[in-house]
Parts: C-alpha cells; sequence; structure tokens
C-alpha cells in the first residue's frame, strides 16, 4: 500500500467493504453519497451511480418508520450524526427497493467522522442491516401467537401453554377465573397449588413421564374452583409441538370439567353394585328354593316309595297268603285254578312294585352314597333301554349335601336318558375327576351323532330343568359337541 500511495489502499479498502454481508453508505459533510458497497445496492435496489451524490433528504427514497409513517430526509441516521457529531445507533427504516417492487427494512447505525484538527464531521458511515425477512418472521410469529390467543380464549376449558421443559408460559381467562390465579402466580410450576393436594404428587410424576417420553399426557385430577371452594374433577391433555426438526419445542394442554361426569359414575357404580347385591342375594335365594324343591322333591319320593315298599308290598303279600290258603283248600277245583292265575298276577305286581320302588327313590343313593347309586343306574340301563353305560374315573369323593347328591343323580339319568333318545348309539360312559380341591365333574360322553341334535337337546325340557337347578345350586353346566363325534355333558359340583 505504500509503494502505489492512497488510491491503492483506498481500493483495497474498497475490496473489503464489498465483502461484507451489510450495507455500507459514506456521506460526505453535506450528506451527499459518495460510496456504497455491493450489499446497500442489493438491499436498497439501486447501483453506485444512481446513488452518487444523493442526499437522505431526496424524496426518491420514500422511506418510512416502523408505524407506516414518512421518515422525513433530515432526521435520518446519516443527517442526525452529522449535525450532533455522535452516532446514532440501532434506527430501523423501511425503504422502498424499486427493483424488487417492495419495502426493504433495515437496521441503521450512522458513524460521523472527523479529519484531523477539525470539530465537524466531515464524513458520515451508515451500516445497516437487511431485517425484511426477520421482520416477517416476527409478524407471522406475531400473528400466530394472535391466533393462538384468540383460540384458548375461546375454548370453553382451561387452557395453558408450556415451554419445552414443562413450565407454564400462560394460561386462558377461563384459567384465572376459575382458579383465581393471576397469570403470574401460574406461571412455571404455580398451577399445582390449584390442584386437590392428594393429586399434586400424581400430577408432577404424570408431567415428568409426559416430558421424557415426548408423546401426549392425558391425566384426571381435581381442581379448587375459587368461586366457591370446591375441588372439582377435570380431564386434562397436553400436547407436544415440535419443531421442523421433530424437536419438542412447547406444549399445549386444557383441561375439561368431568365432575358430573363422574358423579354420573359414581352413581352408576353405586347402582350396579346394589343390583348385583340384589341378584346375588335372589341367586342365593333361588338356589335356597331349588334345594328346598329338590329336597322336597325327594322327601316325596322316598315317602312313595316308603309306601310302595312297607304298605303296599306287605298289602299284596297279605292277598297273596290268603290266596294261597284258597289254592289248599280247594287243590283240583275251580277256585284253584283263579287262584293260580291270582298269585301269578300278585308276583308280576309285587316284581313291578319292588322295581318302581327303586326307581322312584333309589335305597342305595342313601345308604351308600352317589357313586354306588351311579353304578346301579349304569347296571339298570342295559335291560331297560339297551343303552350299556360304564362308569370310570374318581370314587373317593363326597359331595356336602343330600340334596346336591340327589340332583347329581337325577341330572345324570336325565342325560343318560337323552343319549338313549337322541344320540342314536348303544354305548355312553360316566366319568367322574377332581377339578381342583373344591371341585369334582361328572361327565356324560357319548359318541353319537353330536351337534346335529345338539340344539335340539339343549332346548328339551330335561336339559333346561338341570341347567335351571345348576345354576340354582352353584353347579356348572356345559354342553359340547361336534358332527359325527358325540356329545360330552358336564357337571362341575362343590365338593366344600
Amino acid at each position: 500500500m505504500t509503494k502505489n500511495g492512497p488510491a491503492a489502499a483506498l481500493d483495497y479498502c474498497q475490496r473489503i467493504l464489498g465483502t461484507l454481508p451489510l450495507g455500507v453508505v459514506v456521506q460526505d459533510a453535506e450528506g451527499k453519497i459518495v460510496f456504497v458497497n455491493s450489499s446497500a445496492e442489493s438491499i436498497l435496489g439501486l447501483t453506485l451511480d444512481q446513488m452518487r451524490g444523493l442526499r437522505s433528504v431526496d424524496p426518491a427514497w420514500n422511506a418510512v418508520h416502523e408505524d407506516g409513517s414518512a421518515f422525513p430526509g433530515d432526521t435520518h441516521p446519516a443527517m442526525q450524526a452529522l449535525r450532533s457529531g455522535l452516532p446514532v445507533q440501532g434506527v430501523v427504516m423501511g425503504v422502498f427497493n424499486p427493483k424488487v417492487g417492495e419495502y426493504r427494512w433495515i437496521n441503521i447505525d450512522a458513524v460521523p467522522v472527523c479529519r484531523p484538527g477539525e470539530s465537524r464531521p466531515g464524513e458520515v458511515y451508515t451500516i445497516f442491516e437487511d431485517i425484511t425477512e426477520r421482520r416477517r418472521a416476527e409478524e407471522a410469529l406475531r400473528a400466530s401467537e394472535e391466533r393462538y390467543r384468540l383460540m384458548v380464549e375461546a375454548v370453553p376449558m382451561l387452557a395453558w401453554r408450556c415451554d419445552a421443559a414443562g413450565l407454564i408460559i400462560d394460561v386462558n381467562k377461563r384459567w384465572l377465573e376459575y382458579t383465581g390465579q393471576s397469570q403470574n402466580a401460574v406461571r412455571g410450576t404455580g398451577w399445582m397449588a390449584a390442584l386437590h393436594p392428594d393429586d399434586r404428587a400424581r400430577a408432577f410424576r404424570q408431567v415428568n413421564t409426559g416430558l421424557a417420553s415426548g408423546v401426549s399426557v392425558q391425566a384426571e385430577g381435581r381442581v379448587r374452583r375459587a368461586a366457591d371452594g370446591q375441588y372439582r374433577w377435570h380431564l386434562a391433555r397436553a400436547l407436544p409441538v415440535r419443531d421442523a426438526h421433530g424437536k419438542t419445542v412447547a406444549w399445549f394442554g386444557c383441561a375439561a370439567d368431568i365432575e358430573d361426569q363422574k358423579r354420573a359414575e359414581e352413581a352408576l357404580r353405586q347402582t350396579n353394585e346394589q343390583l348385583e347385591q340384589k341378584v346375588k342375594e335372589r341367586t342365593a335365594k333361588l338356589r335356597g328354593l331349588a334345594a328346598e324343591l329338590t329336597a322336597a322333591e325327594h322327601k316325596e319320593r322316598r315317602r312313595i316309595a316308603h309306601l310302595l315298599h312297607e304298605d303296599l308290598q306287605q298289602r299284596l303279600a297279605a292277598i297273596r297268603y290268603r290266596t294261597d290258603d284258597l289254592k289248599k283248600a280247594d287243590r283240583d277245583g275251580p277256585v284253584s285254578r283263579t287262584a293260580d292265575w291270582i298269585l301269578k298276577a300278585l308276583g308280576e305286581a309285587m316284581d313291578l312294585t319292588s322295581d318302581l320302588t327303586a326307581r322312584v327313590s333309589p335305597p342305595v343313593l342313601y345308604e351308600l352314597g352317589l357313586c354306588e347309586a351311579l353304578d346301579w343306574l349304569a347296571t339298570d340301563m342295559q335291560p331297560q333301554f339297551g343303552l350299556a353305560v360304564k362308569v370310570t374315573g374318581l370314587r373317593s369323593f363326597r359331595l356336602p349335601s343330600d340334596d346336591l347328591r340327589a340332583f347329581a343323580f337325577d341330572a345324570v339319568r336325565e342325560l343318560l336318558m337323552n343319549v338313549h333318545k337322541h344320540a342314536g348309539v348303544k354305548t355312553a360312559e360316566v366319568r367322574m375327576q377332581a377339578r381342583g380341591k373344591r371341585h369334582v365333574t361328572i361327565a356324560v360322553i357319548d359318541k353319537g351323532k353330536g351337534c346335529a341334535e345338539t340344539d335340539k337337546r339343549s332346548n328339551s325340557f330335561g336339559l333346561f330343568s338341570i341347567r335351571e337347578r345348576a345354576e340354582a345350586l352353584g353347579v356348572e353346566f356345559t354342553i359340547t359337541s361336534q358332527p359325527g363325534k358325540g356329545t360330552h355333558a358336564r357337571l362341575a359340583l362343590p365338593t366344600r
């Protein structure tokens, strides 16, 4: 630079200024432009040749303030700096750019320069940054903020906004009116003061869980209503707000009053509990009635069996004895022949009475137990109905009452009769097994027609009666079947 003199130095400085992203304008003591860098040309939309000699007071600049009002040339930062000899900083101005046909917004610093030995500035350097895009972003943000404000104020719920750390930034008017808190009081974690003391720890955990996961958070809690001091249930939900890279930058949430819903649910729960209790009581009553009915039925059967055995059998035996005497008195006469016919008929009647006694109330059921009674039943089914029945499985168990044993015997007999009537087979199995420590199962199994007949059989009066009495006595009764593979009917009876 020393070799080439001041001209080379000036050229060097201009080239340095030309690389700056900031606009630079140099004006002389009269305010005339003597130099601009390339960034200034781009921002202002004019070339150096077009701007050289122009002053700030020139109306061609069409400068405006931030509020849109005219920005007079004599108040431009450069002119103020020349007059005062002091720097002017941070002035925002709008300048019309004819090249792009719009205003560009610039942030200006103006620095006056005095030559050695002079008190008045000989030049002023104006440096400015194009903040147009930043202003647009700020305006868009303000518009977005206004839309958010209008939205949260329109929502008939408690609404809030948090930062990325979950700290409250602000809440809507509804929150303030409902809780009686101020904006300052609610910020940060102050909102928790409005929660019921018993709900605060849980709410804190749920907030931390949501922050850690970055997903929506939903929770229920009680919020104090300032108007009457009542804590009312609310359902709250918060959603993360993410930037273009998926990073959570804020949270937005709202809470709806669900106190009435909670009370309705509680009333419904209490009603259900009352209904369930009534059902239990009615079921217990039905079971008691079923037990009484079973007991009464078997008591009557035993009474009839006793009458058949002790009364009718004795009367028939007495008639047989007297008839035998008549036969002896007239060995070869007509009376003897009639007596033979009567004696034969009496024998058949006594056999029939004995068989009927066993069928009405098998003595073996009460004298030996259920397993032995089922053995007798299996043996009886072959000659009576041509059904060969095999009794298998567990035998060392005892049902807790005569009523339950009588029901089990009657149910197995009814199920075997269904096999005889509908299954189309000549064999069946009665299988007894333990189920846990409190139940025993008795299954009637056949390999007959299967479910082709199951619906008809399930709707028969006999099976309906078994199902109703089983339910009343606390016995589980199930039927499963497959076409061509038979039917499996099972009773699960309590042993305690």
